[in-house]
């Protein structure tokens, strides 16, 4: 069991249950030899977390704390399989997301991008 806090992209959801949460399966981001990677990892969350997923659905990004738990390989597999045990997810408002796909343009383009409230 490790811990770890990361950002995560849920691209499956299961349906909430009190009992089991929600599972599925998220992206994360690493850097790997100078290049970025993305990697798929299964993820489970209970409580407060699953009920922040569940909220927010699939497609959604998060700030997340956990652990990972790393289990026996299946029958045919050569690696084990990894399981991220969310333990608190914040959810990123759409606004965050997108300034990690356009920080280029914002920093290009200062004035034209204001945003008034």
């Amino acid at each position: 069991m490790n811990s770890i806090s990361l950002q995560i992209f849920v691209t499956s959801l299961s349906e909430f249950s009190e009992d089991d949460g929600v599972y599925g399966e998220c992206y994360f981001k690493f850097y790997d030899r100078k290049a970025e990677q993305m990697r798929a990892l299964n993820y489970r969350a209970y409580g407060k977390a699953a009920d922040t997923l569940n909220g927010a659905g699939v497609n959604s990004s998060f700030v997340i704390t956990g652990e990972i738990h790393q289990y026996k390989p299946l029958e045919g597999a050569l690696n084990p399989t990894l399981v991220l045990d969310i333990k608190t997810a914040l959810n990123l408002p759409p606004l965050l997301r997108q300034l990690d796909e356009t920080e280029e343009d914002f920093e290009t383009n200062e004035e034209e991008n204001l945003v008034s409230y």
